[in-house]
């Protein structure tokens, strides 16, 4: 299993959201973030609007997802948060051992499990 965590423009929210439930990808987390470049500054555009600003509203979205399912979930958000300009984001990639449910009544998930258990996380 892998974590791929998506840091990108606020305003692809809505595509995004639709077209990864078009692709099957069912619980992803949204996070509000700032992306802070100090060295220099550069042209934001929001609503249409172009602004100078060294810092940037960001959205980190963070999906967990099978082995085989990530090159597919790394395109979709490449497709859909591109936007032709510069600083459109980054995704990270990083494996996840295990995940554990607060409930102890629930069953911890393993990387090995057969069962696909991100849509309960």
């Amino acid at each position: 299993m892998k974590k791929i965590e998506a840091y990108l423009k606020p305003f692809r929210l809505s595509d995004l959201r639709d077209a990864l439930a078009g692709s099957g990808f069912q619980v992803l987390r949204i996070h509000q973030a700032e992306e802070l470049r100090p060295a220099e500054s550069y042209t934001e555009v929001v609503q249409g609007f172009e602004y100078e600003t060294d810092v940037a509203a960001r959205l980190l979205v963070v999906l967990l997802v099978e082995d085989e399912q990530v090159d597919e979930a790394v395109s979709l958000l490449q497709r859909v948060a591109r936007t032709g300009h510069r600083h459109d984001g980054r995704i990270l990639i990083s494996p996840v051992e295990r995940t554990v449910s607060v409930d102890p009544a629930e069953a911890s998930s393993n990387t090995g499990a057969d069962q696909d258990r991100s849509s309960e996380l």
